[in-house]
């Protein structure tokens, strides 16, 4: 006797799409080329290198910050540091500590009178 045959789901794109819905369906009926997918890739990689050169600049950065502080303060303290030197140090520890001055901008703006008659004197 034969055994049944159970049938078997069949699996395309758009079942593989709903289960996973996080990434759009793919139109198998028109692939990318290998240039767009190269060109895609290229893109990704530039920017996860991108954001890697900048977290390597942070933390150097933040490596250097205690030093660099040090060697600001020791300008500052040392007697035969050219007093310009001196000065621009205290004015960097001043602006770092908060007590930097306000910055104050003018601004003018030209709005165009119509309508007004003016009367000058003598007329």
């Amino acid at each position: 006797m034969a055994q049944p045959v159970m049938a078997q789901p069949v699996i395309t794109q758009t079942t593989m799409s709903k289960k996973n819905s996080a990434k759009p369906p793919v139109d198998l009926t028109s692939p990318l080329t290998g240039v767009e997918i190269s060109a895609a890739l290229r893109k990704e990689a530039a920017e996860i290198l991108a954001e890697q050169r900048k977290l390597r600049v942070q933390a150097f950065l933040e490596e250097k910050t205690e030093r660099s502080a040090q060697v600001i303060h020791e300008l500052l303290d040392n007697e035969d540091t050219a007093p310009v030197v001196r000065f621009s140090a205290a004015k960097d520890i001043l602006d770092r500590g908060g007590f930097k001055p306000v910055e104050r901008l003018a601004i003018a703006q030209v709005v165009p009178i119509t309508g007004m008659k003016f009367v000058l004197d003598g007329e």
